[in-house]
């Protein structure tokens, strides 16, 4: 099920319809990435290859009890998991997880149980450009 998301959201990045990635290096020697479609956002900012990672996310509903929010980076062809977090009322969140971003990661984030998974199981709903399938 989540094979078909990911590659219908991997063939929207790619048409750009308005979906996208941005990797930057602020002056601070920070770096950020967002990856944003129909109003959902994710950003991630950090200092590279230290933690924490500060994530924002926004536009995305919030999730019934026993589901959240996963926030993954693709990292070598590999889904790397960063945190599990849920929205509030307003489809807003922002919090530090213990993670340490990469140059070269892709962001993404799919809908997983509440406890989060070790792979990635539910409905993609962001994807940077080349993020790939977790097969």
């Amino acid at each position: 099920r989540w094979l078909g998301a990911a590659a219908a959201a991997v063939v929207l990045v790619a048409a750009g319809f308005g979906a996208g990635a941005v990797l930057s290096r602020g002056g601070d020697e920070s770096l950020v990435q967002v990856v944003s479609t129909d109003g959902a956002l994710v950003r991630a900012e950090a200092t590279p290859g230290e933690a924490p990672v500060k994530v924002t996310l926004s536009g995305l509903r919030r999730r019934p009890e026993g589901e959240g929010y996963q926030v993954w980076v693709v990292r070598d062809d590999a889904w790397v998991s960063v945190g599990i977090c849920n929205t509030n009322e307003n489809g807003w969140w922002q919090g530090d997880f213990d993670f340490a971003l990469d140059d070269e990661d892709l962001l993404a984030v799919t809908v997983e149980p509440s406890g989060g998974s070790t792979r990635p199981s539910g409905e993609v709903v962001l994807i940077a450009s080349g993020g790939g399938s977790a097969d």
